[in-house]
Formats: C-alpha cells, sequence, structure tokens
C-alpha cells in the first residue's frame, strides 16, 4: 500500500555518538509536542519492518528511509509518558509493543536526523518544530495521511468529520461527504502548511456491515493498514485534475490517485481553466408590462472562450433566473421591477469556474401601487441590506417574505459563532462589492464579510451544520439561516 522512496542508511549501530541504551518510561512533565508528522514516520517504519503485532516478524535492520534520528531521542506515549529511545533497534522493540491504549503520540522539539542526499551525502540537521518535520517527510516523498484517505479504503467514514491545523476543535472544518473529503485533502496536500491536516477524533467508520469508533490517530492508521488495497500508486508530483461540480475543480497528485477516487482519464481537465471572458455586457431598459410588475430587460455581451455554450442569469441577490443559450443573445426577459432605484444582475458562463460579470441600470417606474403605511421591512442585496417602507414595496422590487432580514442586525456575532456555534459546508458562493466568488474555508468567507451585515451575503441554497444540538440543515434563503442561528446560537 505504501511507496517509499529508498535510502538506505548506515545503521544506527555505527554512529559513534550512540553508547546508552533505552531508558524505562518515566512520568514527567515534559515539553513534547503531539505530532502527526511522527505518527507519520512511525507507521512507515512498522510497515517497512512487517510489524503487525506483538509477534509480528520483523528485519531489525531495515531502515529504507532518506534520513535518520540522531539518538538519543525523546518520545512521548498516549498517557504522556516520556521515554527516552536509545537506538534504531530500541525504537522497533517499543513500536513492536504498542498497544491502541498506550502508542507513542509525541517528540521532543528540537532534535536531529542525519539526512542523506544524493548530491551532498549524509547532513545532519536540527528539526525545531512541526512544520520543519513535516517539510522533512514531504522530501522523503512519504505517504501522509492525506495519501492514505485519498486511496479507496475497506471501510467508509461516517460523516460529518472534522479537521484542525491546531487541535483546536472549536476551529474545525467539516467534511460532510466522501467528495468534500477528497476535494479538502487533495487542496491541502498542495499547500505546504496544511500538508498535514489534524483529524478530530473520535471517529466512526463502518467496517464488515458494523460501526466501528477510532479515538486517535493509532487507530486510524491500523485500520487503514489493514486494509488489503489494490489501488497502489507511486508518489510522483503529477497533478491532475477532475471537474466536480460547474463551479469546482477537484486536484489529484497524479492520475492513479483520480482513477482510484473513482474517476476515469475521460474526466481529466485542464488544472489552469481558461480566463474568464465576458466582455460588453449591456443591460437595455425596454417597456412595462401591463402588470406593472414587470417590464422588458434586453441582455446581451460577448465572449470568445471556446467550450462555451450557455450562461445562467441571476438576479442582485444570487437567485437564479434562468439558464440560455449563448446563441439567444440578445435575450430579452420580462424582469420584476425594483422600487430601490437601481436594480442589477449577474452573467456566469456554464462550466467555467469564477467566471461572471455584472450589469446594473435604473429600474423604471411601472405603477406598482402599494399603502403608505410605513411598517419598514428589510432585504438582503449585494450591496448590503435595503430597507422598504412595507412588505407591499419590497414585494413589488421582486422579493417575497422569504427574503425579509433584521433591518438591526446584530454586527458581532458571525465571526464568532462561525466555527462554534455552527459549520458551513465548503465551497460556497458569496456575492460581494457586486461580485460572486467561491470560497473554501472559514477564514476566507470573513474576507466577504463587511462586518454590519447579519452575515455575509451567500448565495443559497447552502448546507450548515449546527454543533450544540446537532443538527444539519440546507437552507434556501438567508432568512432561514438567520432563525436557525438565532434558535441555536444565543
Amino acid at each position: 500500500m505504501k511507496t517509499v522512496k529508498n535510502f538506505l542508511l548506515v545503521l544506527a549501530a555505527s554512529m559513534g555518538f550512540i553508547s546508552c541504551e533505552d531508558s524505562n518510561a518515566i512520568d514527567s512533565e515534559n515539553n513534547s509536542q503531539k505530532s502527526a508528522a511522527l505518527r507519520t514516520v512511525l507507521n512507515e517504519l512498522k510497515l517497512t519492518n512487517n510489524i503487525a503485532g506483538s509477534s509480528a516478524a520483523r528485519d531489525s535492520n531495515s531502515n529504507p528511509f532518506c534520513f535518520e534520528f540522531v539518538y538519543p531521542v525523546t518520545l512521548t506515549y498516549s498517557n504522556n509518558t516520556e521515554i527516552t529511545i536509545a537506538t534504531f533497534t530500541g525504537l522497533i522493540d517499543v513500536l513492536t509493543s504498542e498497544t491502541p491504549n498506550l502508542y507513542l503520540s509525541g517528540i521532543v522539539f528540537p532534535f536531529q536526523v542525519i539526512e542523506n542526499t544524493s548530491q551532498n551525502g549524509t547532513n545532519t540537521i536540527t528539526i525545531n518544530n512541526e512544520a520543519e518535520f513535516l517539510t522533512l517527510i514531504q522530501n522523503c516523498n512519504f505517504n501522509t495521511l492525506n495519501d492514505d484517505l485519498l486511496q479507496p479504503l475497506c471501510f467508509d467514514f461516517v460523516f460529518p468529520i472534522g479537521f484542525s491545523t491546531n487541535n483546536a476543535t472549536a476551529n474545525t472544518f467539516v467534511v460532510n461527504n466522501l467528495q468534500e473529503l477528497h476535494n479538502y485533502l487533495s487542496l491541502q496536500s498542495t499547500n505546504p502548511s496544511g500538508y498535514l491536516q489534524q483529524m478530530v477524533f473520535p471517529i466512526s467508520v463502518i467496517s464488515n456491515n458494523q460501526t466501528v469508533v477510532v479515538n486517535n490517530l493509532y487507530e486510524l492508521y491500523q485500520m487503514i493498514n489493514s486494509c488489503d488495497n489494490p489501488c497502489v500508486c507511486t508518489q510522483e508530483y503529477a497533478p491532475v485534475c477532475v471537474q466536480v461540480r460547474t463551479d469546482s475543480i477537484a486536484t489529484y497528485p497524479n492520475l492513479c490517485y483520480a482513477i482510484c477516487a473513482g474517476y476515469t482519464q475521460n474526466d481529466i481537465v485542464s488544472c489552469n481553466p481558461a480566463p474568464c471572458e465576458i466582455s460588453n455586457l449591456v443591460s437595455t431598459v425596454g417597456s412595462c408590462n401591463p402588470s406593472g410588475t414587470t417590464f422588458q430587460l434586453t441582455i446581451n455581451f460577448t465572449t470568445s472562450l471556446p467550450g462555451a455554450t450557455q450562461f445562467d442569469v441571476r438576479n442582485q441577490m444570487g437567485v437564479l433566473v434562468g439558464t440560455y443559450n449563448l446563441s439567444a443573445l440578445p435575450l430579452t426577459l420580462d424582469y420584476v421591477t425594483s422600487t430601490a432605484g437601481s436594480d442589477s444582475l449577474y452573467i456566469n458562463l456554464v462550466g467555467v469556474t469564477n467566471c461572471s460579470a455584472s450589469t446594473t441600470w435604473i429600474s423604471p417606474n411601472c405603477g406598482c401601487v402599494c399603502p403608505t403605511n410605513l411598517a419598514p421591512v428589510c432585504v438582503q442585496t449585494a450591496n448590503g441590506i435595503v430597507q422598504y417602507n412595507n412588505s407591499c414595496l419590497a414585494e413589488c422590487a421582486g422579493y417575497t417574505a422569504n427574503n425579509f432580514v433584521n433591518c438591526n442586525p446584530s454586527t458581532s456575532n458571525f465571526s464568532t459563532q462561525l466555527g462554534t456555534c455552527f459549520q458551513i459546508a465548503f465551497p460556497v458562493t458569496v456575492q460581494y462589492n457586486g461580485q460572486t466568488a467561491i470560497v473554501n474555508s472559514n477564514g476566507e468567507l470573513l474576507q466577504y464579510w463587511n462586518g454590519t451585515d447579519a452575515i455575509p451575503n451567500l448565495v443559497y441554497p447552502i448546507t450548515v451544520t449546527f454543533i450544540n444540538p446537532a443538527a444539519t440543515f440546507v437552507f434556501a434563503s438567508q432568512a432561514d439561516f438567520q432563525t436557525q442561528i438565532s434558535s441555536h446560537c444565543n
């Protein structure tokens, strides 16, 4: 299941600096850090040394890595007990005796390794933190947890599951299905700073038609190692991309990983899609229709993007007006009148990621008759919350009661509630300053929030999972989302 870059180093016994025996474990306060990178290295050692249990046969001279620990090195068990390892053979002995209740989980920084490079021979370097440890194992072309989870497995995850870069569950990123998991891990694998994510435990998996609780990274690796997986991929980085939605592309390290994820060569698309080419977009206001609630609106634009055949039209709230063929341009619509003074819509080329343009016009007065009573209602638009003197005027502008939002929203809660009270299933589309953007994380979403509106101007529907009590909703409008925030987060 693993493909490891094989550099055989001289054995630790030949190194002059090794002169002590492995110490007994001692219970002490230590400055060790839990390390996913360490667990990755230890898992490679267990696989390459054929360690399947306390009685497993192994070759204690096997050490097929591009680096060797400089011994002694201080590690910690899962119960925070510290142990000093004096030799490579001693480390193999400790790994052989691991159990789900007592396993190595941390390392004391800094520590040193002897790195074997093709250009400079051996080189002693100091590893000061987890980030440097991750860089080391990346340079060795190790399979990481990300790589393993991208391969077909002999068990199924029970979703949702969360990931955190700092072990803080309050800052987790939640994935809700296998495709979201593959998209997330593929994206992280191209980002060195987030290459090895921390899964939030416990999680549940379904194996042999039974639900099994997995409590930690050690147990997860045991589950992965137990899979007789015929889908074995090399660690060559030759990225390929597949179109998973009309607005989303997933990247895999090479073609093998994409095929293992269930795609074929026919699904492969360019990882660098053609640039968005919408130009000369104009909107022309025509006459009012007899109903007094709609008017003739003609839109036209040009595009030379190869392969583009259709476009979507969305109103300023992001609601789909319709999908049309490019051959229908110029296109005349019966458009709902607005009393806000101006209105706008957005054009998106179908099948092209992040390709949109907007146009704005002055709305005609088509004679929508409303009472003069003052009973303000508000709606969320691309330019912020717009207030109407009463619901009739809002409805004449094309909105319904489902679009109404609080006219005086709290301006301080969304950034703190996001990630602590609820999780949004990414990617989502957000409107900001008259444009749309696809975002993939909490931090990215907050960049498109002006801080004065109740929540960012999202394009619905969206899927949101509330943490306590646990519940998942698919919201069709901002009003629905705000109602559940008020119910769950206050």
